[in-house]
């Protein structure tokens, strides 16, 4: 009586559905199918199960063995673009131990599989069962970049699919903080908001973590400030030029001009004068605008000028230098002329050639000059004379170390006075340094004459 129970048991738990092992993996992996060895295996036969995992769906079978086959049969039948070519078996066939694999799995590929294996002992049953699960690593969606104006919302949105549902959270470039969600937003937007936004998804299969991000650039439109200022600037008239230049910040970029008493004088940043006249005296204003607004800066100009106005204008010679500072450089056709130097009370400098008054570089003279921590040659692209045989030699930052400029492979053409102005740190006002004439071997000397003079301001 016993054994017929015990046998009616094994029946009714043979016909229950058998409960498979979830196998989760992403698209693209390979998908491994693992049972336990049997020590008087006869056949195994691995396919796709029915819904109860007691037996495989008809043509369902992929891969199996039998007694005394020296090899392990492949099943799929030629017309099967699905599975044919992908299933793999490793281990010892004989034992109806080792894995099937199924490579490179899609969603195709998301069914329930079965094993069955017969012994000696027992008929074909299922030995093992699983049910394949094929997850998508996160996916976002390419972000466009965002402009918005100063003072609304920033709203930004990461679409992402993936399986299991990813994770979300956006974070601003170098900023070292995250936020969790879909959708970002910020209120108030103001210039510090501007640049780069990252968004990160995230999702995990069977302890394998897939990350993906997709960044945007934000940029926050907001109203010009002007960032450059000048003291009250005083010049003399005719000798020396005036050079006003308002830097601004601001997005969309400002456009600046220069009105002097009311009337427009430049519609750049900079105002120039080569030579500055009575007229050019009072008040600048710097107007920068964008469509956010705008924003002013003044500056009041003051020209001197000479008392007795029926006698030339000639700078003093205790505001510049005497004569014994024009240096004497003499050079035979085709050798190479060096002007040397040194200096380090200047906040910029400029070389070129000389005015007849030593007093300033003549219009469109400049050579070489250094700016903001830029070393230029300045001659414009179509000047053959001196472009590419200009030289610079020493630290063009302020020191005592002595520098020089050089001109390769002089001509009579060189034979100039060339001078050297430097910008004062206080003042912000250029003044002569140095002034060397240059003289072509055979030709005349050039004579310098510096005269003396008494400055007025002009009413």
């Amino acid at each position: 009586m016993l054994l017929v129970k015990l046998a009616v048991l094994s029946l009714v738990l043979l016909l229950l559905p058998h409960q498979g092992v979830s196998l989760d993996i992403y698209a693209g992996a390979d998908a491994r199918f693992t049972w336990p060895t049997s020590s008087s295996c006869l056949i195994w036969q691995f396919g796709i199960s029915n819904q109860n995992k007691d037996d495989f769906v008809s043509s369902g079978v992929l891969m199996g063995w039998f007694q005394d086959l020296s090899k392990v049969l492949s099943t799929p039948n030629d017309t099967d673009t699905t599975y044919k070519g992908r299933v793999y078996f490793y281990g010892d066939f004989t034992r109806c131990s080792g894995v099937v694999e199924i490579r490179n799995a899609s969603v195709v590929h998301e069914k329930p599989y079965l094993v069955k294996i017969r012994t000696s002992s027992s008929p074909l049953s299922p030995s093992a069962s699983w049910d394949l699960n094929v997850k998508d690593p996160p996916e976002i969606t390419p972000i466009q970049n965002t402009t918005v104006r100063e003072g609304e919302t920033i709203t930004l949105i990461c679409a992402v699919a993936g399986n299991p549902t990813p994770s979300v959270s956006w974070s601003k470039a170098g900023s070292g903080h995250s936020t969790g969600g879909n959708v970002f937003t910020k209120a108030g937007a103001t210039k510090a908001d501007t640049g780069q936004y990252v968004c990160t998804a995230v999702n995990t299969v069977s302890g394998n973590t897939q990350t993906r991000t997709a960044s945007t650039y934000v940029m926050v439109k907001y109203k010009p400030s002007i960032i450059s200022s000048y003291p009250g600037q005083t010049v003399n008239e005719t000798i020396d030029f005036l050079k006003l230049t308002c830097i601004s910040d601001g997005y969309p970029a400002p456009t600046s001009t220069w009105s002097r008493d009311g009337l427009v004088v430049s519609l750049t940043s900079v105002y120039y004068s080569n030579s500055v006249t009575r007229s050019e005296a009072g008040t600048y204003i710097c107007t920068a605008t964008n469509e956010m607004g705008s924003d002013t800066t003044t500056v009041q100009v003051t020209v001197n000028c000479a008392k007795n106005e029926s006698e030339p204008f000639v700078r003093s010679s205790e505001s510049f230098f005497a004569a014994a500072d024009i240096i004497s450089v003499d050079k035979y056709v085709g050798e190479d002329a060096r002007f040397t130097w040194q200096s380090n009370n200047y906040l910029e400098f400029e070389f070129g050639i000389s005015n007849a008054a030593q007093d300033d570089i003549v219009l469109g003279g400049n050579l070489i000059m250094w700016s903001r921590g830029s070393l230029l040659s300045t001659p414009n692209t179509t000047d053959v004379f001196y472009r590419g045989r200009l030289y610079f030699y020493g630290d063009p930052s302020p020191s005592a170390d002595s520098k020089h400029f050089e001109i390769k492979k002089v001509t009579v053409q060189d034979e100039k006075v060339y001078l050297m102005i430097i910008m004062d740190p206080t003042s912000r006002v250029f003044t002569a340094l140095r002034a060397w004439s240059l003289t072509i071997k055979g030709n005349l000397l050039l004579m310098i004459c510096i005269f003396r003079g008494e400055v007025a301001q002009c009413n």
